[in-house]
């Protein structure tokens, strides 16, 4: 009598022996060991220098950090040219560093020693001409010039300034340094045009009484001119 399919799934199954593996071939284990050597060891050897590279990335950034706290540090507490220039010598490439040389250049004007803050205002051009304070360095060595009696220069360059930094915090004192020079050079006329104008034009500007201020005094020297007083 034939088996039900139900009888056949019940019945004892055959047991029977996995084929065994075969060897490898000596030419497939030489071939995994090629192609160990290919890849793997450069492969390890790239990973262990790009973990090198990193380790080394990050002590820079921390060295490099270190080094602007320290920078810091030193500006913060420096109180004269040398201790500027000090922080500057041992800094010179820390984020302080243009800080320190716009300083290191007012410190050299504030104590009348202009051919020096000349060459730092010069230097921070140099170095830093697209710095948010470029423009204080540029209208600092104008400065500089009139203070050495420079004054047809120092006018022009006040000029330039003025008219290309019409809508600049220290355009004020461009003009105020235009108004000095024509003092100087006996232009009073002049300077009490630009006085006026400014103060037509910027009625309420915070520079607006100083203006006011140095009309006055020249209608004074314009009067005493005249033989008026």
């Amino acid at each position: 009598m034939a088996r039900t399919n139900w009888e056949n799934d019940m019945a004892t199954p055959q047991t029977t022996t996995p084929p065994a593996e075969a060897p490898h071939h000596p030419d497939e284990l030489g071939q995994a060991s090629a192609l160990v050597d290919q890849y793997w060891k450069p492969l390890a050897a790239a990973v262990c220098v790009v973990a090198i590279v990193g380790s080394g990335l990050v002590i820079r950034r921390v060295h490099k950090q270190g080094l602007a706290r320290d920078a810091a540090a030193e500006l913060g507490q420096a109180e004269s040219a040398q201790h500027l220039q000090d922080v500057l010598d041992t800094y010179p490439t820390a984020p302080t560093a243009p800080s320190a040389l716009i300083r290191l250049a007012k410190e050299y004007y504030d104590t009348l020693n202009f051919a020096k803050a000349e060459e730092a205002y010069t230097r921070f051009l140099e170095e830093h001409p697209g710095h948010l304070w470029a423009p204080t360095a540029s209208l600092g060595l104008v400065h500089c010039k009139e203070a050495r009696g420079s004054y047809e220069t120092a006018l022009s360059e006040y000029q330039s300034f003025a008219a290309a930094h019409q809508d600049h915090f220290l355009y004020a004192q461009a003009v105020l340094g235009q108004v000095r020079c024509n003092e100087q050079l006996g232009t009073l006329d002049e300077a009490k045009a630009l006085c006026e104008d400014f103060i037509a034009a910027r009625p309420e500007d915070a520079w607006t009484p100083i203006f006011e201020s140095r009309l006055n005094d020249l209608d004074m020297k314009l009067k005493r001119a005249q033989g008026a007083l």
